[in-house]
């Protein structure tokens, strides 16, 4: 009878550290979106996201090229819990809109996909701009999901100031109050 109630209570402790991951697992497959206001107008923010990855040169090379289209591999070097990993992934764009990214091929994830998206605002001098991010590092080891999206949400965060930063000193740099003729 002892054996049994050890028993017993080992799988209810095991139930119930698992419902919880279950739980944080179909959660993790919702991407995290961050959002920013830019005080310059879509297209000078457009030019800027497209900039901003050539100031990682080390990291980042382009494998192929179209108007509407690149292919892109990334070397993340210092990943929490993974490493170092590489991902192939394709962005598609729509000029002064959107460009978003999805993963072609990977050793590490499972899936690395997002968007950014550009909204005009106050009358096409700003820019509402969101940034969606889902990564699946692909590993099961305890809270490596939640290690994930709390260095998602960072990143995020991080490329949104960049891009704010150089796209509203950019918009300085014109000297037209808005306009980018």
């Amino acid at each position: 009878m002892i054996k049994v109630k050890y028993s017993l209570i080992s799988l209810v402790a095991l139930v119930t550290l698992l419902l919880p991951s279950a739980a944080s697992a179909k959660s993790a497959e919702i991407p995290h979106v961050e959002k920013v206001v830019i005080k310059a107008p879509p297209k000078v923010v457009y030019d800027t996201i497209l900039k901003f990855r050539k100031t990682y040169p080390q990291n980042v090379k382009e494998l192929s090229r179209t108007d509407k289209h690149c292919v892109v591999e990334e070397t993340f070097n210092v990943l929490p819990v993974i490493g170092k990993a590489k991902c192939v992934y394709k962005e598609t764009y729509v000029p002064d809109k959107e460009v978003t990214y999805e993963m072609v091929e990977s050793q590490r994830f499972k899936a690395f996909e997002g968007k950014w998206t550009l909204t005009p605002a106050n009358g096409g001098k700003h820019t509402n701009l969101s940034l969606s991010s889902y990564i699946d590092p692909g590993i099961n080891l305890p809270f490596a999901k939640q290690i994930t999206k709390m260095e998602t949400k960072k990143g995020i965060k991080k490329r949104l100031a960049a891009v704010k930063h150089n796209s509203e000193k950019k918009q300085v740099a014109l000297g037209d109050g808005g306009s980018t003729q």
